[in-house]
């Protein structure tokens, strides 16, 4: 069994950039974080070019993490209004939600707004990402993933979140939507879309996704929970996780706070090493994936 251990959210504040580079400084099991480049902070991105740059990025992964519901957009204003508010940011995300399950959101402009990110990631940090994932998932609403993956083509990347072992809807129901939005967004949506679509590149994603109800909550008995049903397979896993600190700056972009100091430390414990070298788990990032 493989795993990578993701972390969500780099750049969302300086501290959690900086908890992130010191759980990759200190050879934790994480090797691989995603981006949030519509926000980030000049020092965030020197710091994720120096450590980049003198690691090297064949033992780690920096992606995007298209972000559709925090901050302002990359595009113009006037290119994408469907996508932001009165003021000029993203819209809420249960807004954003019922905006695309009643068709308010122009799909077009979801795809412009990721070319943007895209081409913001690449003049702010001199490299195109490793992957593809988002902010609360979004990229999976069968209203936004065909944008996704046509943005894709034209930047070579082909590897990318997917859910195989969990609905897609269900990682909107976890997050709070109501079942009738839900079920709006994917209606007339096989779900199986997502890895059967001739029309998209091939994707490259592990086979399972873990995390999703583990949020903040990462210990080594939760991780070895989660893996029990599949640590005898030869399948590559993906681990979400979102390890910080705490910060004023924090309280003002998210409602997931104190849960990240608990996820630092649970990356840096000996006990999870440890799990990790019982059922022989081999850590990668999504460079390794192939």
């Amino acid at each position: 069994m493989k795993v990578i251990f993701n972390a969500d959210d780099f750049g969302i504040t300086d501290a959690v950039s900086t908890s992130i580079i010191e759980l990759f400084r200190d050879k934790t099991p994480l090797k691989s974080a995603t981006v949030m480049i519509n926000i980030i902070s000049d020092s965030s991105v020197e710091l994720l070019k120096e450590f980049m740059k003198k690691d090297g990025r064949s033992g780690y992964s920096a992606g995007l993490h298209f972000n559709l519901t925090c901050g302002r957009p990359v595009s113009p204003a006037h290119e994408v209004p469907s996508l932001i508010d009165g003021e000029g940011f993203f819209l809420k995300f249960k807004n954003l939600i019922t905006g695309a399950a009643r068709a308010d959101i122009d799909s077009s402009e979801v795809l412009r707004e990721f070319k943007a990110q895209i081409e913001s990631f690449y003049d702010k940090l001199g490299f195109y990402p490793s992957h593809i994932d988002s902010h609360k998932h979004v990229h999976m609403l069968p209203q936004f993933f065909a944008a996704v993956t046509a943005g894709i083509k034209n930047f070579g990347i082909n590897k990318i979140r997917l859910t195989q072992n969990i609905s897609a809807s269900e990682l909107f129901l976890s997050q709070g939507i109501e079942r009738e939005t839900v079920d709006a967004c994917f209606k007339g949506v096989c779900e199986s879309f997502y890895y059967d679509d001739s029309s998209a590149p091939a994707l490259l994603y592990p086979q399972a996704f873990l995390g999703t109800y583990s949020v903040g909550a990462l210990s080594a008995p939760v991780f070895e929970k989660e893996i029990s049903g599949y640590a005898d397979k030869d399948i590559t896993c993906e681990y979400m996780t979102h390890p910080g600190v705490c910060d004023e700056s924090l309280k003002k972009l998210s409602g997931l706070l104190q849960p990240r100091e608990h996820e630092f430390a649970a990356l840096k414990s000996i006990e999870l090493k440890e799990i990790l070298k019982k059922y022989n788990i081999e850590i990668m990032s999504f460079n390794d994936l192939n």
